[in-house]
């Protein structure tokens, strides 16, 4: 090579033990044979070691977690200031004026805290969108209809021994809700017109309760490999949940459906954790608090099953059934036919006065709109009520997280093809699907005799999700050109537990097929320097891998550096990201010269080693390089971790990018193979030794580890 490349010979030579010296002489498309080159020392792996999220990876991200928290809460505030303006409910409008405030004030908290996502913004928004609308509320005395009917239906209940009107002739009159939620009725039943009987304060405090509940149940479960550190606490999530306006609202002005979300986050908890007996109570008690609720029971059992066994799941059956019978067929005996009224025909659509729930969804519109519409809505619902059933038996969950994911899917599809239903309900797959990820959701060891082993669930967080998107990935590879071939290779070259770094991430494509092929004792790193491509990867990370990937803003080179500039191609006024390389050291645009404009970010550039040293990460196993030419630089700065790991590379190699920086194709494999290093290809399903780079081709392995031709 020449140029900035002379420097790597050098290196490659102080990475050849004698034994590969002699080898290059002989069999120079395999020098090593053993995983590890003989005389390299390597750290010891650590199983089921998971790199902390908290590691002082390096640049520090706290200006954009404050943008990023800033412009959370004033959406917020937005939100709750449009609400104030549009609506006509009286409770409601009270709550945007003071959330509205208090969201605005969290913002400008966020903007001047140190630390970003810090408990300060989120104890000011919950205080400006619950407490604030609440206390004025219980002493104004204003009330949504809901809170109105669960109060007179805990007087009914004193009064005749049901809590549902005979004869119900207007909107008011109709209770729809199981007889368990009348008990939230009985204090104003008994204590009169005082603001301590107030319904609002009792959905509040059993909703947070139990909640709360939920979140120490499932830290207590067992280990969690994200940490259970001050951020991931019970308050603090519970904190952060109730400062949420998806739960701020209904707490605020007194929903009942809060209540019953709690409970079955309780249950499912409870199942997790595999206490049969406490858990079939929490699922009966919801149970008996309204329809919405029975769906948790097939998927609580189900991973009460997996966690304890069947017969714990037959326990906890006959507990939450008995408890569910006990608390409605007294009074469904009582008043056959204003129960069937009340709680049967009104929810769909089909009392005497029309349900106020007709949010223009699926099955409403089916059933408003096309003949013979309802039974069609029912026959829809009745269908994926039995695929997610099935999908219980093919596929029970086996962590509180996955079964909160089913519970969410089930409830989010009965909610789009009900007859009647309401944008509202939509708080139920929210919190499920958000809660067990605020929290540190860990699970018992399965009991013998009971289901498969299973990991915690911090590392199922990603199971499902991330499972689908690689299996679409590797789909994708093998038909199309934008998904690279070798996406569908990375199976046959990366193990279970392995460090990977995937530097030139962009969009994240091979962090998550890494993600899940290193599985949840392995860890991924991705590295993007330009902040569109960042922020796609970052979301996915969050999204689709838990745990087991982080996302770093920044360059890998051969020196570090806190400012270098990027060029940045241009075409029809769209950025190329793909494109994109580092200028320093390079001789001209190249290649790019095909473009018409260009546009120059500063971005920060470290080094493998730096990265390594700062994370504390104990091995380096797998390092995959798109970096348009500079691919050598890259090596050259993580020689330490080369010599130490001998880690599997997977690098693009093209000529015409690797010109820029004065480098060579031919001399970066030459001196690769007197590192103990042997070249493949993938092609036609298999990794495949070759001895020299072409065009036809970009992407090249090369490991010391043995592969099957």
């Amino acid at each position: 090579m020449q140029g900035r490349s002379r420097g790597l010979l050098p290196l490659f030579g102080s990475l050849v033990p004698a034994s590969a010296t002699a080898a290059r002489t002989t069999a120079p498309g395999r020098a090593v044979s053993s995983g590890r080159a003989a005389g390299v020392v390597s750290a010891p792996r650590q199983v089921g070691w998971v790199s902390p999220a908290t590691a002082p990876l390096p640049p520090s991200r706290r200006g954009t977690g404050r943008r990023w928290e800033t412009l959370c809460w004033a959406a917020c505030a937005v939100f709750a200031l449009l609400l104030c303006l549009r609506t006509t409910i009286a409770p409601h409008q009270v709550w945007g004026a003071c959330a509205a405030a208090g969201y605005g004030v969290a913002a400008l908290v966020a903007r001047l805290s140190a630390r970003p996502w810090g408990p300060a913004s989120a104890a000011v928004a919950a205080v400006g969108s619950v407490l604030v609308p609440l206390v004025f509320l219980v002493a104004d005395g204003a009330r949504q209809l809901e809170v109105t009917v669960v109060e007179r239906s805990g007087g009914l209940l004193l009064d005749t021994g049901t809590p549902y009107v005979p004869d119900p002739a207007e909107l008011r009159d109709y209770n729809p809700y199981l007889p368990g939620m009348a008990l939230f009725g009985l204090p104003r039943a008994v204590l009169g017109d005082v603001p301590l009987a107030d319904a609002r304060l009792w959905f509040a405090l059993v909703s947070l309760g139990a909640m709360g509940l939920a979140a120490v149940v499932c830290r207590g479960a067992g280990p969690s490999p994200r940490g259970t550190g001050p951020d991931r606490s019970p308050a603090r999530a519970l904190l952060w949940l109730a400062a949420t306006p998806a739960v701020a609202l209904p707490l605020a002005v007194g929903g009942v459906d809060l209540p019953v979300i709690a409970l079955m986050c309780l249950a499912l908890a409870l199942a997790g954790r595999g206490g049969p007996v406490a858990a079939g109570l929490a699922l009966g008690a919801a149970a008996s608090l309204k329809w919405t609720a029975w769906p948790v029971l097939p998927v609580g059992l189900a991973l009460l099953a997996v966690t304890a066994g069947r017969r714990a799941a037959v326990r906890a059956g006959v507990t939450a059934v008995t408890l569910a019978v006990l608390a409605v067929l007294p009074v469904a005996l009582a008043d056959p036919r204003a129960f069937a009224e009340h709680v049967l025909l009104f929810p769909l659509g089909e009392g005497g006065t029309g349900s106020p729930a007709t949010s223009p969804l699926p099955g409403y519109l089916l059933a408003t709109y096309v003949p013979g519409g309802f039974a069609l809505a029912v026959a829809a619902l009745v269908l994926g009520a039995v695929a997610v059933a099935g999908s219980l038996v093919r596929r029970p969950p086996r962590t509180t997280v996955a079964a909160a994911d089913r519970l969410a899917l089930g409830l989010g599809i009965a909610m789009c093809l009900i007859p009647a239903t309401r944008f509202g309900y939509v708080v139920y797959p929210l919190v499920l699907l958000g809660w067990f990820r605020l929290v540190p959701a860990g699970r018992r060891a399965p009991r013998p005799g009971g289901a498969m082993p299973t990991r915690v669930a911090s590392s199922q967080d990603a199971g499902r999700p991330l499972r689908w998107t690689y299996s679409l990935l590797c789909a994708l590879s093998r038909r199309f050109s934008f998904v690279e071939d070798e996406i569908d290779g990375l199976r046959h070259v990366v193990e279970e537990g392995d460090v990977c770094l995937d530097i030139g991430a962009e969009y994240g494509v091979y962090t998550y097929a890494l993600s899940y092929v290193a599985g949840p004792k392995g860890c991924v790193h991705g590295f993007e320097p330009l902040p569109g491509p960042y922020r796609v990867l970052g979301a996915g990370v969050r999204l689709l891998c838990g745990g087991r990937a982080h996302a770093h803003r920044m360059a890998l080179g051969e020196r570090p550096r806190d400012a270098a500039v990027m060029s940045l191609p241009y075409r029809r006024g769209l950025p190329v990201h793909g494109r994109a390389f580092l200028t320093e050291g390079a001789r001209g645009p190249g290649p790019n010269s095909e473009f018409a404009g260009e546009r120059r970010p500063v971005v920060r550039v470290g080094t493998v080693d730096e990265i390594v040293a700062a994370a504390g990460l104990p091995r380096v196993d797998f390092v995959k390089a798109d970096v348009e030419g500079a691919e050598p630089l890259v090596l050259a700065g993580a020689a330490e971790t080369l010599l130490r790991d001998r880690p599997t590379l997977l690098l693009e190699i093209e000529e015409r990018h690797l010109a820029k920086y004065g480098a060579r194709a031919e001399r970066l494999v030459e001196e690769l193979r007197f590192a103990g290093y042997s070249m493949f290809l993938w092609r036609d399903g298999r990794w495949r030794p070759v001895d020299r780079v072409t065009e036809a081709h970009r992407n090249y392995l090369f490991t010391v580890k043995p592969l099957e031709d």
